[in-house]
């Protein structure tokens, strides 16, 4: 999708957009950017969360096991 957008700024001042219209399109493919970088922090962040999850699980797991084996 980026390069598409890059290649219609490329092509905007042959098509006779204004220095405002390109400036515009500029706007639009950093706001672009900026999304993607956010997806891409989104999704570390829930690739972080559910790997504390699971660790949590199985930490829970252990211990429960530990103290019944203790119990015996």
């Amino acid at each position: 999708m980026e390069k598409v957008l890059q290649k219609l700024l490329d092509a905007a001042p042959a098509a006779g957009l204004s220095e405002r219209e390109v400036e515009a399109l500029r706007e639009i493919i950093e706001a672009f950017r900026g999304w993607q970088i956010l997806g891409r922090a989104a999704r570390w962040l829930i690739a972080v969360l559910v790997t504390l999850a699971g660790a949590a699980v199985a930490w829970d797991t252990l211990v429960s096991h530990l103290r019944g084996w203790w119990q015996q």
